[in-house]
This record gives C-alpha cells, sequence and structure tokens, in this order.
C-alpha cells in the first residue's frame, strides 16, 4: 500500500491541558496519490498518537480504537474530524521522565507521532530479545514492508530499514531495537511526526499580566514581561528556521519565558 501519512497541528488549550489536531493525509480524490480511498479507511484497525517532550525521557502513548465514545472513530479521524488530546488519556508506564502526563502540554517543543494501524499477518514467529520476524515457508512481506512500524501486543517498533538489512528476498521483518515479548502475530502502522513548538499558556499569562498591570506602567514586574515576549519571539525564530531548525534553543527560550510568568498564573 502507497500511503504517506500527515498530521497537522490546530492547537494548544490555554491552561496547558490539551492540544487538538488532525489527520491531514487526505484522500486521492482531492489530489493526494498516496493518500486514503474509501477502501484504505475502512481497514483501519486504530490510531496510536505518542507524545514527548523534546529532550525528555519518555514517550506517553494513546490508542483511539473506536472504543471510547467521547473519541471519534479511526474512521473519523481519516476523514479529518479533530481530535483532542487531553493529559487525561495519558497514564504512566515504567519509570517516569522529568515531565509527568498531566505536564505534557504545558510550553515547550513536544514530538508528537501519529500511527495508523491496519492488519498484518497471523502464524509467524516473534522471539522475545530478537529484532525480527519470519514466516512459514514461502511467506513473504513485501506489501507489508511499506509500512514503517509494526504493532505486536500495543507495543510499536519501527521497522529497520537500513541500507544494509537483508530481507532474504522480503521474507524476514527487522526493527530497531527488540521485541519485549513472543507472539505469533502483529499489525502494521504507518507514521507521521511532527515537531509542535507550545506557546499558549505563555501568550495566556501574558495577556492577563498585562491587563493586570496596565495602570502601573513603573512597575518592575514589566521587564519580567517584556523578557518573556522577547524570549518566546526569539524562539520561534529558531524553531522555524528552515535550514536548521534549532528545537533545544527554542525550547529553552519558551520555558524561561514561561518560568517568568509563572507568578501571573491565574
Amino acid at each position: 500500500m502507497a500511503l504517506e501519512t500527515t498530521i497537522k497541528f490546530i492547537g494548544q488549550s490555554k491552561d496547558g491541558r490539551s492540544v487538538t489536531i488532525k489527520d491531514s493525509t487526505g484522500f486521492q480524490a482531492y489530489g493526494k496519490p498516496n493518500g486514503y480511498n474509501d477502501g484504505i479507511v475502512s481497514g483501519i484497525l486504530a490510531y496510536y498518537f505518542t507524545v514527548s517532550r523534546m529532550f525528555d525521557s519518555l514517550e506517553y502513548q494513546v490508542k483511539i480504537d473506536g472504543t471510547n465514545q467521547y473519541l471519534p472513530t479511526p474512521q473519523q479521524i481519516a476523514r479529518g474530524y479533530n481530535v483532542e488530546l487531553t493529559t487525561a488519556l495519558f497514564k504512566y508506564e515504567g519509570e517516569r521522565g522529568s515531565i509527568e502526563p498531566i505536564d505534557m502540554f504545558k510550553d515547550g517543543v513536544l514530538d508528537l507521532n501519529m500511527y495508523v494501524a491496519f492488519s498484518g499477518m497471523s502464524g509467524v514467529t516473534i522471539e522475545k530479545g530478537t529484532n525480527f520476524i519470519y514466516g512459514p515457508e514461502g511467506t513473504s512481506f513485501t506489501e507489508l514492508l511499506a509500512a514503517d512500524a509494526v504493532i505486536v501486543n500495543d507495543e510499536i517498533y519501527m521497522l529497520d530499514k537500513g541500507v544494509d538489512v537483508d530481507t532474504n528476498g522480503n521474507t524476514i521483518i527487522y526493527i530497531l531495537g527488540q521485541f519485549e515479548e513472543d507472539a505469533t502475530s502483529f499489525n502494521v502502522a504507518y507514521r507521521a511526526n511532527l515537531k509542535v513548538l507550545l506557546t499558549a499558556v505563555s501568550e495566556n499569562l501574558h495577556d492577563y499580566a498585562t491587563a493586570l498591570l496596565s495602570k502601573s506602567i513603573e512597575h518592575p514586574d514589566w521587564k519580567k514581561i517584556n523578557v518573556a515576549m522577547a524570549f518566546r519571539r526569539a524562539a520561534f525564530g529558531f524553531f522555524r528556521d528552515e535550514d536548521n531548525p534549532d528545537y533545544a534553543k527554542a525550547n529553552d527560550l519558551v520555558n524561561g519565558g514561561y518560568s517568568l510568568l509563572k507568578k501571573f498564573t491565574i
């Protein structure tokens, strides 16, 4: 399947508790040769969204498969319905990072992945601690190797598509890393990645602080307000540099500006 998925950022809530995104892949009928058609959409099993703060150690994941009545179905998402990802959807799994789920959508640089999952194959061999999948004699993974990842028991593993990988005539699938458990089946997923600079919380605090001090022009806190605005403006410059975006600098500047404005929490 020739499918090139894309994801679009819609917005961030002022309190930093949610972000809204959408699947912007589009349909073949609307000029997207590698987009969706009705047959592809009907075959979508689930969407997996993973989020992490740039430079934090942990990634948080949520699965949307149509079982939560408060979320759109996978077919609706493929057709362009907005998806609101709230901090309440994400839970701890294992070791905690420096960013907890409740703070995931505060200001800073967010790394966002969307995985669109389809049926893969059963009757294969997946062994814990290995990095490959193989099937019975005569098995061919040719069509499935067009995907970006395999999903085994809701764990996502990126395919290893390095130039030196020998798939033995597409009869073996290799992944990056190692499988965490044995299995006899897997699904496949197509991935879209997006880096997002979140600033809505700081902007809201800035507006509140400006209104609060609008009749006290000589107040010393104006320096913090103006410096925070300068930090935020510079962050956008580093983030949007087409030739060499500096996500680390953008992240540091936005967080620095937010720290200056935290005292004005509404």
